[in-house]
């Protein structure tokens, strides 16, 4: 497959999936400021899981910027990534009710580990295929944080959160990328 058609089919279905997000997000009940203010929450984790697509948005760009093959198993792991980042508008609707719960926290948490380990899954296989050097203690230290973050959620479930802008912050770091 030619990774341009690779390229256009995630452009797509990470815009959709941005897309569906905020129309989950309902106006106001009421036309004052304190009404607005009320959806405080459910902005600032549309705002975490908008920017945090965008990230991986961004950091598949850069992957495919360096490579020039691409495998069966990378199309596959492209799909398993594309899988879960589609899970962050549930998970996104979901949090937004219930930021303080424990549940949605880790499942908003566990998602946010699924495509993690997806996007470190695909990096590494077209890195291998590419020859490509691999960032591993990036990869690692995502992983650590992740997994710590969803352990902190049983003590405090917005932690789950913090751990994820983290994630965020860690991932929107430029690193050198070729083409970047």
């Amino acid at each position: 497959m030619n990774k341009s058609r690779l390229e256009s089919f995630t452009d797509g279905v990470i815009v959709i999936a941005m897309t569906i997000m905020v129309v989950s997000i309902a106006a106001p009940t009421g036309a004052e400021w304190t009404d607005l203010w009320g959806l405080r929450y459910k902005f600032l984790v549309y705002a975490l899981s908008f920017f945090t697509l965008a990230v991986y948005w961004k950091n598949h760009h850069h992957l495919l910027q360096k490579v020039k093959n691409i495998s069966h198993t990378s199309l596959w792991l492209n799909i398993a990534l594309l899988f879960f980042l589609t899970l962050f508008t549930f998970t996104t609707a979901w949090i937004d009710e219930y930021i303080t719960e424990l549940v949605p926290a880790l499942t908003y948490g566990t998602v946010m580990l699924a495509a993690n380990l997806s996007f470190i899954l695909l990096s590494l296989s077209l890195e291998r295929l590419n020859n490509l050097p691999s960032n591993v203690v990036l990869y690692t230290t995502t992983l650590i944080l992740n997994i710590g973050g969803l352990a902190l959620g049983f003590i405090c479930p917005p932690l789950v959160l913090a751990c994820c802008v983290a994630l965020l912050v860690i991932w929107s770091v430029p690193r050198g990328y070729s083409g970047s």
